[in-house]
């Protein structure tokens, strides 16, 4: 069967220790996320206090306390703070900006 990996008491010693040798980000980690705004309210920016982690589905589970949990792709998270918030990441052509289904 399929072993619950969002606690660290239900991951066993030598699983924990590879997941910390391959930085495999299968228990989350902090990242940014980039919205696109609103042109009236908001700039585009990366907003901090999220939790990240890789979707079995592909893509990016993130949590945040104030949203439902989802998954967006990989082009729109920053694993390390952003020197400048305002800059925009590399969006691609016809670039999804969530996917479904979360998980």
């Amino acid at each position: 069967g399929e072993r619950d990996l969002t606690s660290c008491a239900s991951v066993p010693l030598w699983c924990q220790t590879l997941i910390v040798i391959t930085g495999i980000q299968v228990l989350g980690q902090k990242c940014w996320i980039w919205f696109k705004g609103d042109s009236l309210k908001s700039k585009a920016k990366w907003v901090g206090g999220w939790i990240g982690s890789v979707a079995p589905l592909g893509g990016v589970r993130i949590e945040h306390h104030d949203y439902v949990p989802c998954r967006v792709p990989q082009w729109r998270v920053l694993w390390e703070e952003p020197k400048d918030v305002s800059q925009p990441p590399e969006i691609p052509d016809g670039a999804q900006w969530k996917l479904w289904p979360t998980d």
